[in-house]
């Protein structure tokens, strides 16, 4: 592991234990129009909200360039043929510039 991941990454789990230790206190969740509710300690609360905010970032951010990925995609075919393409022209044009023998 890096030095500088540990200078950032050490603190940040420092804080977040630290927010955990000093959130503990049960609120109660429930969803609005559902007739459930549950009690859970607040930085559960919070982490889950952090982690869901993350996902919804990630799979948006995922989605937002699949146009990208899709003409990276073609590019590399487009490659792929010119390349097969030079190599039979290559081979062609040593064909074609071979010494012609005569004769026994």
């Amino acid at each position: 592991m890096r030095l500088s991941t540990v200078f950032v990454a050490v603190p940040i789990g420092i804080v977040a234990i630290a927010f955990a230790v000093a959130n503990r206190q049960s609120v109660a969740l429930s969803l609005d129009p559902l007739p459930w509710t549950v009690d859970v300690p607040l930085f559960a609360v919070l982490y889950a909200g952090i982690v869901a905010g993350l996902l919804i970032g990630i799979v948006a951010e995922w989605w937002r360039e699949r146009r990208l990925r899709r003409a990276a995609r073609e590019a590399r075919a487009a490659a792929a043929s010119l390349q097969r393409e030079n190599a039979a022209l290559k081979s062609s044009q040593a064909a074609l510039s071979a010494p012609v023998r005569s004769g026994p």
